[in-house]
């Protein structure tokens, strides 16, 4: 993630008019986004004549020639220069750029990730609305509108704002595939779990490797995942609200066992979950666990269905055997 001070170096190549034509389009993303969502601050009196006078100097402000100035009302344009990097900061957006064909084209992203413990409500540019579990990423194209594909690797509920002649697909590192067909959906596939898994909550998506025929079209509850080692598909009905009610707060293991009490434990808290005992790969646990109970109280309780035990190594690892 680019420091503050660096982002505060491509705010001032924009108004200079330096920027490249993806850094100006993705600034200009930034400026629409946040402009539409509220989540500037008011400036005092003092700092809005101080920032404006600023503002003012820059050849690109003072000949009209920043689309940006002309989306906000005057305190908003105001407040916006003036705490531009702090937001960018606070809500985990930053440029996220990569280099094709040997450097001759670049490509800016929007990405927008949360952290331990927390789960973030996202309104995308077409309005469609994304709930992120924790330590999520998601990441999309400033031209989202016309280019409705988005990159995940973690976990998040969509519900897509229907648009015919605009396909709104998810990519997960695994190469799976999510098209939406109108609908509202789950899927979960982070870094060092077996599975990728997709669950509808409303309307029809269609699943499936990129570039390769889907597996059919999926149903309300009904739910396909993808084994990373075996590379195969399995398709089952499940309660996809369950599936989805990490959003109140509500984790469940939905069978991963051991995988996933280390999502929950890593995600939630923090803590990092060892085993060596092999045997301990097959247990396989169902269960509920919310936001109210301490780690301890839900690994005792892994441990009592799993029939296992556990020890703290430190404050941050615990071990099962």
């Amino acid at each position: 993630m680019p420091t503050e001070k660096e982002l505060k170096k491509l705010l001032e190549k924009y108004a200079s008019g330096k920027c490249s034509p993806a850094e100006t389009k993705l600034l200009e993303a930034w400026f629409t986004r946040i402009g539409e969502n509220q989540e500037v601050e008011d400036l005092s009196s003092a700092d809005q004549h101080r920032m404006l006078n600023s503002l003012r100097k820059s050849p690109r402000f003072a000949k009209g020639k920043n689309r940006i100035i002309s989306m906000f009302p005057a305190w908003k344009k105001i407040a916006v220069a003036a705490s531009m990097v702090g937001i960018l900061v606070l809500s985990g957006l930053w440029i996220n750029k990569s280099i094709r064909n040997s450097g001759q084209q670049e490509t800016a992203y929007i990405q927008i990730s949360t952290g331990k413990g927390e789960v973030r409500k996202v309104t995308l540019p077409d309005r469609s609305v994304v709930w992120l579990n924790a330590r999520t990423k998601l990441s999309y194209s400033p031209d989202f509108k016309n280019n409705r594909s988005l990159r995940l690797n973690g976990e998040a509920v969509f519900q897509v704002t229907h648009d015919k002649t605009h396909p709104f697909k998810v990519q997960t590192q695994d190469s799976i595939e999510t098209t939406v067909l109108g609908t509202q959906f789950d899927i979960s596939s982070y870094d060092g779990l077996t599975e990728t898994q997709v669950a509808v909550l409303e309307g029809r998506v269609k699943v499936g490797k990129i570039s390769q025929q889907a597996q059919g079209v999926l149903v309300k509850n009904d739910m396909i995942s993808f084994n990373r080692s075996t590379k195969t598909f399995d398709k089952r009905i499940e309660n996809a609200e369950t599936m989805a009610s990490w959003r109140t707060g509500q984790w469940e293991l939905r069978g991963r066992g051991v995988e996933g009490l280390a999502l929950v434990l890593f995600n939630q808290y923090g803590i990092t979950l060892k085993h060596t005992k092999k045997s301990l790969d097959k247990v396989e646990v169902s269960a509920n666990f919310n936001k109210r109970q301490t780690a301890e109280e839900i690994i005792s309780t892994f441990c009592l269905l799993g029939d296992c035990k556990f020890r703290w190594i430190s404050k941050t690892e615990v071990e099962l055997y």
